[in-house]
């Protein structure tokens, strides 16, 4: 996981935090409802590249991505 996450940020920094920032903030805009970052993979067998992004995020933008809770089932 911690190969996977530094070579998720060096790949991240090389598109750069003011580009990857100005297309949220273009997203965030323009969207007529909220944007959601998803993540399918089996996190069994390997990480969520949601979560990565959402860490490196918050180190580079200051940006919390929160986690959604879904509605109880029942």
């Amino acid at each position: 996981m911690a190969e996977f996450t530094t070579a998720y940020f060096v790949r991240l920094d090389g598109i750069g935090a003011k580009r990857i920032g100005t297309r949220l903030q273009l997203l965030q805009r323009t969207a007529s409802t909220a944007a959601v970052l998803l993540c399918f993979e089996d996190l069994v067998k390997s990480w969520c590249h949601r979560r990565v992004f959402a860490a490196w995020a918050e180190s580079r933008l200051g940006l919390v991505v929160p986690e959604w809770a879904a509605p109880e089932l029942g």
